[in-house]
């Protein structure tokens, strides 16, 4: 009798009932993102420092467009793990002006997930850290392709001694075990000038979730015509 692992996007699907109902085989089934937790990620990355919760922070409500939801903190929590079966989009903007406290809730968001949901790894990027790396390094050339390049500057900027490397850093990306937060992203324009092209970025995210249909991100900016 031999052992077979069977892999699927899902739980439940009734096209291998075949399989299932098999008696020569000691049968094993994970979907993509068990596996890949389970057998992709080293213990060391699963355990990742968030920024601190801001002073005084007091709880912020958000608005959809349609809907207005007393706390951020918990409707984002809610739709960036557990999003809806025809979810066809690939991440959520958090548009607000200058001052309104979207870092704020980025640390809160970050902490609660940390703290709370402990299926997933959160990773926070923020402009002004990669804003303070580029001028504390003198590297003023840095091309941004995607996302991984903005992660590994963010875990310069904060010293981590264990960075993921960039296929694990992806294949736990498609698999839908890491949150992105991405805070400023109009920023990140005015940071690497040419060398960031927001249309190309935005749609290397868009081309990661139509692997698998299950990348988690979260961006911030202001209102500007580039974001327009």
């Amino acid at each position: 009798k031999g052992n077979l692992l069977i892999l699927s996007p899902r739980e439940n699907r009734t096209d291998l009932d075949s399989i299932n109902n098999s008696s020569d085989y000691t049968i094993t089934k994970q979907t993509y993102d068990e596996y890949v937790w389970e057998y992709c990620i080293g213990s060391e990355f699963k355990s990742i420092v968030v920024p601190d919760v801001i002073d005084f922070y007091t709880q912020q409500e958000i608005s959809d467009g349609i809907k207005t939801y007393k706390s951020a903190v918990k409707q984002l929590s809610q739709i960036v793990t557990k999003p809806q079966l025809d979810q066809n989009y690939s991440g959520h903007i958090i548009i607000g002006s200058g001052g309104i406290g979207k870092t704020s809730l980025c640390h809160s968001l970050a902490n609660y997930l940390n703290n709370k949901i402990s299926d997933f790894i959160t990773i926070y990027i923020s402009s002004e850290d990669i804003r303070k790396y580029i001028s504390k390094s003198g590297l003023n050339n840095l091309k941004i392709d995607g996302i991984y390049d903005l992660y590994e500057i963010q875990s310069k900027y904060l010293e981590h001694v264990n960075i993921f490397d960039r296929k694990t850093f992806e294949l736990s990306l498609v698999s839908g075990k890491i949150i992105i937060l991405i805070d400023g992203l109009d920023e990140l324009v005015s940071i690497f000038n040419e060398n960031f092209h927001i249309e190309s970025f935005l749609t290397s995210i868009a081309n990661l979730h139509n692997e698998l249909g299950a990348s988690r991100f979260i961006l911030t900016t202001r209102q500007n015509s580039i974001i327009t």
